[in-house]
């Protein structure tokens, strides 16, 4: 369902494909982007595909794909592991970001020509498994910590090898003047076993880079703020 200014929300059925499960701001062209998971993987990560749609719903096919989340077993059960990665998919203008965060990499698609350049940056951190399961860990014991994190997931934390890679970025936003903002990772944050899975998370530093990838400066967001867009 799409809301304009001005006129009566617009309801769009778009044509089923099985991994367009979750959509992005669409396209100034009025087409429509959804991702989605095309192969589930239970020990390893999860295959994602990125499709667009035409703007009266009919699939116009598959852009890319990329992955997903880090899926792995423990006593119990099984699911993300507390160190899990993830897939970014984002828009503007005509252009489709497509990126996954043990990377420092945004591929960048035409939205109807799907041609595509590669964004890439050196990450100024990076964590070992070990690192980041410490940190991690004593966030889990925290008293703001979600309620039962801690026994929910001591049994996936020790299921850990040590030798996962690990996120070097967490989320991106470009803003109006095409720079892009790169969210640091931070397992304290961003942690499956705290809820950051889904979330870009309040605060920060952020790593503020030019169309070229260049570094430019760095930003520290105050914590309690978690921006959608920069203008």
């Amino acid at each position: 369902t799409r809301f304009v200014p001005g006129q009566p929300p617009q309801t769009i059925l778009l044509e089923g494909v099985s991994s367009a499960q979750l959509a992005v701001p669409g396209l100034a062209d009025g087409s429509w982007v959804l991702y989605g998971v095309k192969k589930v993987q239970r020990d390893g990560r999860d295959l994602i595909a990125v499709h667009r749609f035409a703007p009266d719903g009919r699939h116009l096919g598959q852009l890319c794909e990329t992955y997903g989340f880090r899926r792995h077993s423990y006593l119990g059960g099984t699911g993300p592991d507390p160190l899990s990665p993830r897939s970014l998919v984002r828009t503007q203008g005509q252009k489709v970001l497509v990126a996954e965060t043990l990377t420092p990499r945004i591929a960048e698609l035409d939205g109807s020509t799907g041609e595509a350049r590669s964004i890439e940056w050196t990450p100024r951190h990076a964590m070992s498994a070990g690192e980041a399961a410490q940190v991690a860990r004593a966030a889990v014991s925290e008293p703001h910590a979600p309620e039962g994190a801690q026994s929910r997931t001591l049994a996936s934390f020790d299921a850990l090898t040590g030798n996962e890679d690990v996120s070097v970025f967490w989320d991106f936003l470009v803003d109006e003047e095409g720079f892009f903002w790169v969210r640091d990772y931070d397992p304290s944050t961003h942690s499956a076993s705290l809820g950051g899975l889904g979330s870009t998370g309040p605060g920060g530093e952020w790593s503020v880079l030019d169309r070229d990838g260049q570094y430019v400066t760095t930003i520290t967001v105050p914590k309690d703020f978690e921006p959608l867009a920069i203008e």
